[in-house]
């Protein structure tokens, strides 16, 4: 049987496209780096976070190490990871603390600068934030609770 040339480019694209379609997907935990990768993730971020002046003193009493611990547990867990997170559930770790959306809003600008800044696709941050959004209630505490207003910066997620 004689295959014409022509045809050869097209038959390595398809082999290439059946071999990426077959690929399976990476895990989140997997994407991060797994348990190093995300605890680096977790210190860039939380570092960030407790330097930042607009928190004013809510890191201040905050036992840092626990925090990371926490956090990197619970990122793994989420991601896919074999950690089992065993701390308090959001409202219970968040309550009387009285967070405002943009102190939570915050803490997602500096958890999505710290996946920038170490190297994370754009989809695998958005991945890990999918997961993370819905905390925010828990995090947040009365959904009815009524914030001052606060001034947002111009573009803080640098989108523009």
């Amino acid at each position: 049987m004689v295959v014409s040339l022509r045809f050869v480019p097209a038959l390595i694209g398809l082999c290439l496209l059946t071999g990426c379609a077959l690929t399976p997907k990476q895990s989140l935990f997997e994407a991060l780096g797994g348990h190093d990768g995300i605890a680096a993730l977790v210190d860039t971020a939380v570092e960030h976070s407790v330097t930042d002046p607009r928190f004013g003193e809510l890191f201040a009493n905050t036992d840092q190490d626990r925090l990371r611990t926490q956090l990197a547990d619970q990122i793994c867990e989420l991601s896919g990871g074999p950690c089992v997170y065993q701390g308090l559930s959001m409202a219970e770790a968040h309550s009387g603390m009285q967070i405002t959306p943009a102190e939570f809003n915050w803490f997602v600008e500096h958890t999505r600068l710290a996946m920038t800044e170490r190297g994370y696709p754009v989809g695998t941050q958005n991945r890990l934030l999918a997961l993370l959004a819905p905390m925010r209630s828990e995090v947040l505490g009365d959904p009815d609770q009524v914030f001052e207003a606060e001034p947002e910066p111009e573009d803080p997620l640098g989108m523009e």
